[in-house]
């Protein structure tokens, strides 16, 4: 997969939350008034904190548009809270699952195919059917055509239906398998 970029500066997120200084996310949005009282929320409770969520966001969304920048991004934020995870690991469980994530295998599963095809669907249910929690499913469709995936996912311009069935292609690490037809093929290279 080539790298795009996808722009960092449009990003609401990075644009209003992130600590520049620091690195991580605060969890209210700039305001000059109040910057010196804004927190950084970590800690995972009941409901997971700001910054393991948006960890797992930017590793997903550096997954799914091979954008080595949102990697970088997700390495700040991780450095920006290690030290502190490291003393208490229970207390940020969402975050360590994210952490997990980002330096385990994964894969970048693209199915090429019409989203109402029957082949499509079954392939769709296939892997989802699987407990593979470290995988992004991307579906490269002609209704998507339209609304521009490839401009978020620039590698999947090269990405095709072979034989004019539902093709999947297993990428992990920037590389991908030969494509295939056959999702048994798919769901071994998934184990």
């Amino acid at each position: 997969m080539k790298s795009i970029r996808y722009s960092q500066n449009k990003s609401p997120l990075i644009e209003n939350f992130w600590d520049i200084k620091n690195g991580g996310f605060y969890f209210t949005q700039i305001n000059k008034e109040l910057d010196n009282f804004r927190q950084k929320d970590i800690y995972d409770g009941a409901i997971p904190s700001g910054n393991s969520i948006s960890l797992l966001n930017l590793i997903k969304l550096a997954r799914i548009t091979a954008d080595t920048d949102l990697e970088e991004k997700a390495m700040l934020v991780i450095k920006a809270f290690s030290g502190t995870i490291e003393k208490y690991p229970e207390a940020y469980t969402r975050f360590i699952t994210s952490f997990d994530f980002f330096i385990s295998p994964s894969y970048e599963v693209v199915i090429v195919g019409d989203s109402d095809a029957i082949g499509t669907s079954r392939i769709l249910k296939a892997i989802n059917s699987r407990f593979i929690p470290n995988k992004i499913v991307i579906l490269k469709s002609s209704e998507n055509i339209k609304t521009k995936i490839t401009d978020i996912a620039d590698y999947l311009k090269d990405f095709k239906m072979i034989n004019n069935k539902p093709t999947i292609y297993v990428c992990s690490n920037h590389t991908c398998k030969a494509p295939t037809n056959d999702i048994n093929t798919v769901l071994d290279l998934l184990l």
